[in-house]
């Protein structure tokens, strides 16, 4: 056994969405700053990524960790993702302190806060933690939405970019009886921003402060989670209709909701979610696997 080609991942799951992360690959990325360290990981090691990312040890939705020791902060962190996936997603950091903690390899703090550092930000975030196992993280985020592009509903979130949409006429609602008919409107309404947009957000108002949504990424996949990205899009792009004085609720055409506490000026968005470590994986590629990058189900 070649002990170098040894690959060890935690997968996590974080509002029904997948994350792998890596501790042992031969992924190496020793020097440089994190921006640097990303750049290569991005630019390099296509076939250590595709082999964590694609069948038959993950799928389209798995998206990859990285996590780097600190002196300065708790840890930092890289993601890596399929292409056309969101670059970066905040949900990572929340999978990366879970599986830290409850395999030991973080050591819980009397205050139980956390700082992460990314090339888009620090975030602080505080677990709970309870024999040996996250029953909640909380997250708080400040409301940096802007609008780029008022008439085509273009919003940055945290320098990432998405368009708005309401329901399209010919759809009566965002329910699973109609996710061809809503795969095949999200993709063809991407081609119109393939170069600029991160992802795109459908949006159907449910009642007073509940929406559903559909997030797709730039190859017209949907999100299984409701994510942070497209709550503080809601809050901002229909800050006209939300009531200040109540939670919002964010539900995925799949079930899955996240609740949004906000302040009264509604700048900080808070966030307490109940991550789970579903597997730990250990594998080596045989050298004579026909298929040595894996592949995609289509």
């Amino acid at each position: 056994m070649n002990i170098s080609n040894l690959y060890s991942t935690i997968d996590t799951q974080v509002l029904g969405e997948a994350f792998r992360v890596i501790i042992q690959s031969p992924i190496c990325l020793l020097e440089g700053s994190l921006k640097e360290k990303q750049n290569k990981l991005h630019g390099r090691f296509d076939k250590e990524k595709q082999l964590l990312l694609n069948e038959p040890r993950g799928h389209r939705g798995i998206n990859g960790c990285i996590i780097f020791p600190s002196s300065e902060v708790s840890y930092e962190l890289v993601l890596f993702n399929h292409p056309g996936s969101i670059i970066f997603k905040i949900e990572g950091v929340v999978a990366s302190l879970t599986a830290l903690l409850e395999t030991g390899n973080l050591i819980p703090n009397e205050g139980n806060v956390y700082q992460v550092r990314t090339v888009y930000g620090d975030y602080l975030l505080r677990a709970e933690f309870y024999e040996q196992q996250v029953t909640s993280i909380e997250i708080e985020m400040s409301q940096e939405v802007t609008c780029q592009n008022k008439q085509l509903s273009i919003y940055s979130v945290h320098g990432r970019q998405y368009a708005v949409k309401g329901l399209p006429n010919h759809l009566s609602s965002i329910n699973l009886n109609n996710l061809q008919e809503l795969e095949l409107w999200g993709k063809s309404e991407l081609q119109q921003y393939i170069e600029e947009l991160d992802g795109l957000l459908m949006v159907e108002k449910i009642s007073n402060n509940h929406y559903k949504t559909v997030t797709f990424e730039k190859d017209g996949y949907i999100r299984r989670s409701p994510g942070i990205d497209s709550s503080n899009l809601l809050i901002k792009a229909l800050a006209n209709e939300i009531e200040n004085d109540k939670s919002v609720k964010n539900e995925t055409i799949f079930g899955s909701v996240l609740i949004v506490d906000k302040d009264q000026d509604m700048n900080v968005n808070r966030y307490q979610i109940r991550p789970f470590i579903t597997a730990s994986q250990k594998f080596v590629l045989d050298p004579e696997d026909p298929l040595p990058t894996g592949f995609l189900i289509k």
